[in-house]
């Protein structure tokens, strides 16, 4: 994967990190940065998806699939009153079982954790309707 080795080195560069800090950042070796810019190494799935979230750009990207480094995102505003909602109802349940005591911090982190799936549930349900509304005025 030329390209990838060429991609890679090309966003570690344009942040003005050397190798060694690239890995520091990845949890990686500096040596092993180099065997992925030099297509010698390449890395797992996981791997791949970190090493796009540090440069903020999309794996297709990276990989060559796209010249675009990002995707499209849809335009979505956190006042969309379903996510509006359910932030202020997640919040609100937090408060009181805190003050109750009936939660700990091990509770709280999953009580966010399942909140965000939900949250990312009703993204995708925003973002298909807006597809779906898209799609029918084409």
């Amino acid at each position: 994967m030329l390209v990838f080795a060429q991609r890679m080195k090309k966003e570690r560069e344009r942040k003005g990190w050397s190798k060694v800090y690239l890995g520091s950042v990845l949890g990686i070796s500096g040596p092993a940065i180099g065997n992925y810019e030099s297509g010698r190494r390449f890395p797992d799935g996981q791997m791949l998806v970190k090493i796009a979230e540090v440069f903020a750009c999309s794996v297709d990207y990276l990989l060559g699939y796209s010249d675009t480094r990002q995707p499209e995102k849809p335009h979505i505003s956190i006042a969309e009153p379903e996510i509006k909602q359910l932030l202020q109802q997640i919040t609100q349940t937090i408060n009181e079982a805190e003050k109750a005591g009936l939660i700990n911090e091990k509770e709280k982190i999953r009580i966010c954790e399942q909140a965000w799936k939900q949250i990312e549930f009703e993204l995708y349900k925003l973002t298909s309707r807006e597809g779906s509304i898209q799609q029918d005025n084409d």
